[in-house]
């Protein structure tokens, strides 16, 4: 399992072109043409989406693609899985979504938001795993997740730093 870069474009298209009918209906919640995946693949923003993806060789057999929503500051993100037909039912599905909300969590984002096929039942459990709630909208079921504050070790430590710098009395002046 690694992250994806631009240089891996192809593999990324070759996955989801060769996810069928079934699977691109689970990861789009449609049925979009080769094009339109060609297309959808090519306008990825990779200085700011995180994609995670799980290799058996050269193939890439699943995927988890972050999207940071804007504006930036809001600190939310949208999550996408998408899982090889072979691989489906292994447990990779999981793996990934932890994979991508452990570095969304890791760089602060707070919210995550899949938007998951009702029918896909396994991403569905998934979601209820990480404590998402669950909206039924329309054809779709939003899943929901607040992700908890990590301390940033950096800042704490300027913090730290700062605090032994003050005097004793503008210790327990801040303190207070």
């Amino acid at each position: 399992m690694r992250r994806l870069g631009r240089r891996d474009r192809r593999y990324l298209r070759d996955h989801l072109i060769g996810l069928g009918p079934n699977g691109r209906r689970m990861r789009f919640c449609g049925q979009p043409s080769n094009e339109v995946i060609s297309d959808y693949v090519d306008a990825i923003d990779w200085r700011h989406a995180v994609l995670i993806g799980q290799f058996d060789g050269a193939q890439l057999v699943g995927v988890a693609e972050l999207f940071p929503t804007l504006p930036r500051w809001a600190r939310c993100a949208e999550l996408a899985v998408s899982v090889s037909r072979d691989w489906r039912g292994k447990g990779l599905g999981a793996a990934l979504t932890e994979a991508a909300l452990t570095h969304a969590q890791d760089h602060r984002i707070r919210r995550v938001t899949l938007l998951i096929s009702p029918e896909n039942q396994a991403m569905l459990a998934v979601a209820e795993h990480q404590g998402a709630r669950l909206l039924p909208v329309a054809d779709m079921v939003v899943a929901r997740l607040r992700l908890r504050a990590v301390p940033n070790p950096v800042l704490q430590g300027i913090k730290a730093i700062v605090a032994m710098a003050l005097p004793p009395w503008g210790r327990a002046a801040r303190a207070v």
